[in-house]
């Protein structure tokens, strides 16, 4: 007997490691009063009025499952503390009996143990904006070996509002975001509202911002189509413009023969003037019309590229 209350005043040490400072007056006390005075036949019911309470947070969830798990174990329902070791290694996988716990509570522990292969609970939350301006956010549930997660809920910062999620373990809820990043944490609860997981903290939130606008690069092939469409009117504008640069030189040659013509003018004929005169003009129309169309066709190119 000696032995046995120091292995339950090991375990209790535990459990005070375990569960969170603000457990709800009475919510473990009773159950591991009854376990400390080795009443293993009240832990039970006393677990089950501390879950009761819908108030409990996964720390103090794992402690009161090790305290049940305990208990049935010392009664010799192995099955059922197999049960409940693995709840609590669920919720905390790096629970640890203290060394001097009696074989028959070691061995449904490490069939839990086992079974579990280190696996947690865990979630998965993923964001997506709607043509509306809303926010779809779906939600995927691992590690839940014990099937302990009955429903998940979204709050939204800052009036955190719980929004159910359609299902679990895959489901999605839709909200409208009140300032953009949206911030909002996301719960796994229990049958009876416990609090099994939570995925970011008032403090600490989850966040959702709008993606940034980016302008994708043409692809290889596209540029490529719009060079073969373009090129025979780039071919036909330097083409032209070459023409148009002869044009201009030769009606700079032609302008130059004018002026040297009309200042020598007595020595040349009223016919060679009217001819210069004549050809001077023509370049002029044809260098003005290679120009535009060079110009034009410049233009076509860069529309089809």
């Amino acid at each position: 007997m000696a032995g046995m209350v120091r292995w339950g005043s090991n375990l209790l040490l535990v459990l005070g490691a375990t569960a969170a400072a603000a457990s709800p007056p009475g919510a473990l006390t009773e159950a591991t009063k009854a376990l400390s005075e080795l009443r293993y036949e009240a832990v039970p019911p006393a677990a089950k009025r501390a879950l009761a309470t819908g108030r409990l947070e996964a720390d103090e969830l794992a402690a009161l499952y090790l305290v049940w798990a305990e208990a049935e174990a010392s009664m010799g329902n192995a099955q059922a503390a197999a049960e409940l070791f693995g709840r609590a290694l669920e919720l905390r996988p790096a629970t640890l009996l203290p060394s001097s716990a009696p074989p028959k509570v070691q061995r449904p522990f490490s069939q839990a143990a086992q079974s579990l292969g280190g696996a947690a609970l865990d979630a998965e939350v993923q964001s997506s904006w709607l043509s509306d301006g809303r926010v779809r956010t779906t939600l995927a549930v691992s590690g839940d070996a014990r099937e302990l997660v009955a429903s998940a809920v979204l709050l939204p910062a800052p009036d955190e509002v719980p929004l159910a999620f359609s299902q679990v373990p895959r489901g999605e809820v839709t909200w409208a975001c009140g300032a953009v990043p949206c911030r909002f944490t996301v719960e796994l609860l229990d049958a009876s509202s416990n609090r099994l997981r939570r995925l970011g903290t008032p403090a600490s939130p989850l966040t959702f911002d709008r993606p940034v606008a980016t302008v994708a690069a043409a692809p290889a092939e596209a540029r490529a189509g719009g060079f073969r469409r373009a090129w025979p009117f780039v071919a036909a504008a330097a083409a032209l413009g070459v023409a148009a640069g002869l044009l201009g030189w030769q009606l700079a040659q032609t302008e130059a023969q004018y002026r040297d013509v009309i200042a020598h003018r007595s020595l040349h004929a009223h016919a060679e003037v009217v001819a210069l005169d004549r050809t001077s003009t023509g370049l002029q129309a044809g260098t003005v019309a290679a120009l535009v169309l060079t110009g034009g066709l410049g233009v076509v190119a860069f529309l089809v590229w």
